[in-house]
């Protein structure tokens, strides 16, 4: 919320889904060609691991 303008809450929302349909698969997330990849605390432990997982998971 304090990214986002308040006025565009509603369309951030959307954007946020179509990018998870789009670039950020579940299983096999596309980090090196984010839109987003700066403010994604996941995607560091994507690239480092090659795990897709949660910043507080414990990493293997």
């Amino acid at each position: 919320m304090k990214l986002v303008p308040r006025e565009h809450w509603t369309d951030w929302s959307h954007w946020l889904i179509w990018h998870g349909r789009r670039r950020c698969y579940a299983r096999k997330p596309d980090c090196s060609n984010c839109e987003v990849f700066q403010l994604c605390p996941s995607g560091k432990i994507f690239l480092r691991t090659g795990q897709a997982k949660k910043p507080d998971a414990k990493v293997a």
